[in-house]
């Protein structure tokens, strides 16, 4: 009887011991992953920059803006660009056209021309910094159209 006892022991530990545990499997994922490209434009550039007809933009090498006189300056290669002149510095559009109220004088080649219409708008002007964008058509001469951005220009 004892032997019969430690047979069944042996068998039912043996039995026990080869039982394979039950696993359950996960569903698959997938992850799609966005690599970002060279073409990818950065979100916000500081400082002045602008088009030319529709061109490649240009970036000023510096500049500024004056509460006094109410007026935005940009620099290139050492020489004054942009004068934009405005008749507030709150917030706002402007219309610029040929009457004076606001003006937008641009330098080439040793010329200016004037915007004959347009708007310059000013989305912020807070913490000694302005911010807007303009939209320009010239008077006459080359460039015929001007477009650009200023964002986080000092204000002297």
């Amino acid at each position: 009887m004892k032997k019969i006892t430690l047979i069944a022991g042996v068998v039912l530990a043996i039995t026990l011991a080869c039982k394979k545990d039950k696993t359950t499997t996960a569903p698959a994922t997938t992850t799609t992953t966005t690599t970002p490209t060279a073409t990818t434009p950065p979100t916000t550039i500081t400082g002045f920059v602008w088009s030319e007809d529709g061109g490649a933009n240009i970036t000023a090498d510096s500049a500024h803006f004056t509460n006094q006189y109410k007026t935005l300056i940009a620099y290139k290669a050492g020489q004054t660009k942009f004068e934009i002149n405005l008749n507030g510095t709150t917030p706002a559009t402007y219309t610029v056209d040929t009457t004076g109220a606001n003006a937008l004088t641009f330098v080439a080649n040793n010329a200016y021309s004037t915007a004959k219409s347009g708007t310059v708008k000013i989305t912020a002007n807070a913490a000694a910094k302005i911010s807007g964008n303009f939209n320009v058509v010239m008077k006459a001469g080359a460039p015929a159209s001007l477009k650009g951005t200023f964002t986080d220009v000092v204000i002297k």
